[in-house]
């Protein structure tokens, strides 16, 4: 409810002009991290890919406690970064909205109904792709063994993302 809460009220404390407004700030960050704690725990056996896996019990209470909603609430600040007059704040906006999309990717990573609920939203994450907020962490977890999505995925968006690869790299 914090999240959702801060995220709505971004445009009165996201310019950074007082200490409430620094606090707010910093306090919205640290909760982006712990819910991306939250939503992965260490491997116990050796694995070669990652330390780390997705945390299905968490991630599961999350969804169905609105995480996947408020986390796109959050990512609809997207048009203040361009809005913003500040370096600074311009920054900080950038880096509240990563935050929010690792959060996210570890929300629906190998989460088949998390998956789900984020496709519905896959073309935000192609149209900020080359916006610096790691759009390519959630898209990459979207479709991540996840046979079914995969085909699902229009021709379009295949052709559009292959068009990134060619003009900007893997």
């Amino acid at each position: 409810i914090y999240l959702q809460n801060a995220a709505e009220r971004h445009e009165l404390w996201g310019d950074l002009e007082t200490p409430e407004d620094q606090k707010e700030n910093a306090k919205t960050k640290k909760v982006l991290k712990g819910l991306a704690k939250a939503c992965y725990t260490r491997n116990s056996k050796p694995d070669f890919s990652s330390a780390y896996h997705p945390y299905q019990p968490i991630q599961t209470m999350i969804r169905n406690l609105g995480g996947i909603d408020t986390a796109l609430t959050v990512l609809k600040l997207h048009p203040s970064i361009e809005d913003a007059d500040d370096d600074e704040v311009r920054e900080n906006t950038r880096e509240l909205l990563k935050l929010c999309n690792i959060w996210l990717s570890w929300l629906i990573s190998d989460n088949i109904e998390n998956q789900k609920a984020a496709y519905e939203h896959l073309d935000f994450f192609f149209d900020t792709l080359n916006d610096g907020i790691d759009s390519a962490l959630v898209i990459s977890s979207i479709i991540r063994g996840n046979s079914e999505l995969i085909r699902q995925v229009p021709i379009g968006i295949i052709n559009r993302l292959a068009e990134e690869i060619i003009r900007n790299g893997p």
